[in-house]
């Protein structure tokens, strides 16, 4: 089967900071009802840089769960190496 991962990157500032990390939540359980996963990552020495990953079983899978505003990379896992 094959996985699609979206990769997206963004900055955020201090006011917003709250709601973005309330709007996790959301995302993951829109991942999960599309039978996908959702994670989220902080830069470790920039606080309110984040790095997001949706990974789905198709591109049309993933697409429909990413923001079409984030400038989102989508990558295929390799099946054989």
């Amino acid at each position: 089967m094959a996985r699609v991962l979206a990769i997206s990157e963004r900055t955020v500032d201090d006011v917003s900071r709250s709601s973005y990390i309330a709007s996790m939540n959301e995302k993951r359980a829109r991942a999960k009802a599309s039978n996908a996963s959702f994670w989220v990552f902080e830069h470790i020495s920039e606080e309110n840089r984040f790095v997001e990953f949706f990974e789905g079983d198709s591109e049309s899978n993933v697409r429909e769960l990413i923001s079409t505003s984030a400038s989102v990379s989508l990558w295929r896992a390799l099946e054989e190496v």
